[in-house]
């Protein structure tokens, strides 16, 4: 769908919670591309980490402030916007205002905004082969926690480089 396996956070960062792959699409179907051989492709996705009681078709209009929701959101090409940027739904933005920070991890420019509320955002690009090229993925995590735990989440699975 991709090109590429699909990424994964550590067991222990999402344990209780299942997992989802989403893409974009309608009405509870995907909507996919095709690339030059047929396949089907995508230039977007999300994979939601939801607690069990969460229907997974309404996992998209949670917010990490609403529920133990963890959300790792890809895209093509790369999203160019300086940070900070909101890690939450603007509408809670007024009410948790927070920090954010650039910083590199083994060679990778990632960033991190945390609000009042405990919601995170961690946001990295990561290049990847798909079927013969590269492409660079635009990357954003959004979860609740300790903002040093998640980027070693991120770190520990990977998902860096």
């Amino acid at each position: 769908m991709t090109g590429a396996p699909v990424l994964r956070l550590p067991p222990r960062a999402v344990a209780g919670r299942r997992e989802v792959l989403a893409v974009p699409g309608r009405d509870g179907e995907p909507s996919f591309d095709v690339d030059e051989r047929g396949r089907p492709s995508t230039s977007a996705f999300a994979v939601f980490h939801l607690p069990p009681d969460l229907d997974w078709r309404h996992a998209a209009g949670w917010s990490v402030l609403d529920s133990e929701l963890t959300s790792l959101y890809g895209q093509l090409p790369p999203d160019d916007r300086p940070w900070p940027r909101s890690t939450v739904h603007r509408r809670h933005a007024p009410d948790h205002p927070g920090d954010s920070t650039v910083l590199e991890v083994d060679g990778t420019r990632v960033g991190v905004q945390v609000d009042r509320s405990g919601a995170v955002g961690v946001r990295w690009s990561l290049r990847r082969p798909s079927r013969g090229t590269s492409r660079v993925w635009d990357l954003t995590l959004l979860t609740r926690g300790s903002a040093v735990a998640v980027v070693q989440d991120v770190r520990e699975a990977g998902l860096l480089g």
